[in-house]
């Protein structure tokens, strides 16, 4: 509803003027990180009409907070069943990952990718629909895990703990497969 649209906007709007307004590098890392929350949030709703424009300043955004620590929070939240996962709910998911990715949260962040990387890969192989949503939702799948995957030795030079884990099988596949897309979108649009 518009209520509700215009009250994440005003939120996201707050979090960006005390983001401009400040002083220290504390206080830019906290204001960054809610800048980032209040996009995901934007990005959520319906009348988003490019949630692509805020996932990505989402994930710059979070890159700009502190490392670690309980910054998390604000990218913890429930995940919808798989059965009612809506491709727009499945987007907001892989945004939460890349956030996750962007403050060394990488085994959270691998978790959630290979979430919706399942989702992906019940579309694309059962009678559920494999629309043309669900197939952008799997090539974001790829960008997310490649991110994942080159942020992991920088974080593991942190802490040898936050080593990447190594993929479920079925999750790798369903990976090559978005690449795959990835690959016939780009080569489809440039012939």
């Amino acid at each position: 509803n518009d209520a509700q649209a215009n009250r994440m906007m005003r939120s996201l709007d707050n979090a960006i003027m005390t983001l401009k307004q400040s002083r220290s590098l504390n206080a830019l890392q906290v204001a960054s990180i809610d800048v980032a929350s209040s996009l995901l949030e934007v990005a959520s709703r319906p009348e988003c009409n490019n949630p692509f424009v805020c996932l990505q300043q989402a994930a710059i955004y979070a890159n700009l907070g502190s490392k670690r620590g309980n910054n998390d929070e604000k990218f913890k939240g429930y995940l919808t069943s798989k059965d009612r996962c809506t491709p727009t709910d499945a987007l907001v998911v892989l945004g939460r990952a890349d956030c996750l990715r962007a403050i060394h949260f990488i085994h959270e962040a691998q978790y959630l990718c290979s979430w919706v990387a399942s989702i992906c890969a019940t579309h694309r192989n059962t009678d559920r629909p494999w629309s043309r949503r669900w197939r952008v939702v799997g090539i974001l799948v790829y960008v997310v895990a490649t991110t994942i995957e080159e942020t992991a030795p920088s974080a593991a030079r942190r802490s040898p703990s936050l080593e990447l884990k190594q993929w479920d099988r079925p999750v790798m596949e369903e990976i090559r497969l978005a690449k795959l897309d990835a690959v016939a979108l780009v080569r489809d649009s440039f012939s």
